[in-house]
């Protein structure tokens, strides 16, 4: 009897064995790395000279050991390097803290950013930190949570994302070996999306969106929020593409860098013809000002003679506009412009410029229109909003009694 029992624990206690020896190995599936050198960049765009640099030891559950590697950035390019390394694991986590080059107004950061990059070092000597390596960051971590391999899961966050800007993931391709200064598929989404995030933002603004779409995304890769969504193509519609691309390709020369901006501009243009999320204006037209109903108002295309209105609107930080008025007269008190200045009135064109004098200040000045006999044909209102060289928004405004 003892050995008839003994015969059916043995297999059974085997197999438990087994099963927790499998289980304990995927979960420990970890390798000791000693390298002599990690180089890379940390770039949204590139970081600036002084950006610190933080390499992490990750342990078996993709948690930190307290085991710390410091760097520095020590030029302009945004490139970083990390003598000597050994760590008892593959897995790292890196981040670069510091100002950056903005790639749509041509200037510097008003103020530090903070990028982080997971990264397997088992066959790699070189560790890039972008926007994409942190959009994907949460995301990772929860699938491997949930049980998926690093390469599994990696690779599931990346591919998630890029479908949320109606974009491929290109095979093999991993966020850590992407870069804005390459031309390839893969560095042109990375620009294209780095160039979508920053919009007309500041870097408060930009990690603020980063927060909302990272918390919204971690547990099931798709993004639901509306705002987000609609933050997101609102200041994609409104970029001047050939400005951003001057501006990075200005940047590199004047560092002395060696570079060849990908074409992100397609991938910018089929987010905007191939997603349904909301466009909504960057720049508030409100319906009235301090002088009453609102000229700009979107909403509003009747006026009345010798009557006084407002010419108002609310610029963002970084956001810019010209307004050109046509097929018309009108009038404006001197002493009420607030944020315009104003060209002289063309009457061979009959029309006039009005252009915004500082970002994120909000514009209004006192006008009004003549009667009926000055104003027979509708006026026509241009707005060329964020610099552009095209109308952004055309209206027509009557005049009646």
């Amino acid at each position: 009897m003892k050995l008839k029992i003994c015969n059916y624990i043995m297999p059974v206690i085997i197999l438990l064995c087994l099963f927790n020896c499998t289980k304990d190995d995927d979960k420990s599936d970890i390798t000791p790395i000693s390298k002599e050198k990690i180089t890379g960049f940390a770039q949204k765009g590139p970081f600036n000279n002084g950006t610190s640099i933080l390499l992490s030891e990750l342990n078996s559950d993709f948690n930190q050991t307290g085991r710390n590697i410091t760097s520095n950035i020590e030029n302009n390019q945004g490139s970083y390097e990390i003598d000597y390394i050994e760590f008892i694991s593959q897995y790292v986590l890196i981040n670069a803290n510091g100002y950056y080059f903005d790639e749509i107004t041509g200037d510097n950061s008003s103020s530090q950013l903070t990028l982080y990059a997971l990264s397997d070092l088992s066959d790699k000597n070189s560790l890039n930190i972008n926007i994409l390596s942190h959009l994907e960051k949460a995301r990772v971590e929860y699938l491997l949570s949930e049980g998926k391999s690093f390469w599994e899961a990696k690779s599931q966050a990346l591919r998630e994302i890029l479908e949320i800007f109606e974009m491929d993931k290109p095979d093999d391709t991993e966020s850590e070996n992407l870069d804005i200064s390459r031309a390839g598929e893969g560095n042109s989404i990375l620009l294209a999306i780095s160039v979508i995030f920053q919009g007309y933002r500041s870097t408060a603004d930009l990690s603020l969106l980063m927060a909302n779409f990272i918390t919204d995304i971690s547990s099931d890769g798709v993004l639901d929020d509306p705002a987000v969504q609609s933050d997101l193509i609102s200041h994609a519609q409104s970029l001047n593409l050939s400005a951003i691309r001057e501006n990075i390709e200005s940047h590199y020369n004047d560092i002395g860098m060696e570079y060849s901006i990908p074409d992100f501009e397609e991938y910018i243009q089929h987010f905007l013809d191939s997603s349904d999320f909301k466009i909504e204006g960057l720049i508030e037209y409100p319906v009235t000002g301090n002088y009453g109903e609102n000229i700009l108002c979107l909403e509003k295309d009747t006026f009345r003679p010798d009557q006084d209105y407002s010419f108002a609107a609310n610029l963002p930080e970084n956001g810019s506009l010209k307004i050109i008025m046509k097929n018309g007269l009108w009038f404006y008190s001197v002493s009420s412009p607030v944020n315009w200045v104003i060209s002289d009135y063309n009457f061979s064109e009959r029309s006039q410029v009005f252009t915004s004098i500082q970002n994120g200040v909000n514009c209004d000045l006192r006008m009004l229109f003549g009667n009926d006999s000055l104003n027979q044909n509708d006026i026509v209102i241009e707005y060329y909003e964020f610099s552009s060289e095209e109308p952004t928004r055309i209206k027509s405004i009557t005049i009646i009694d």
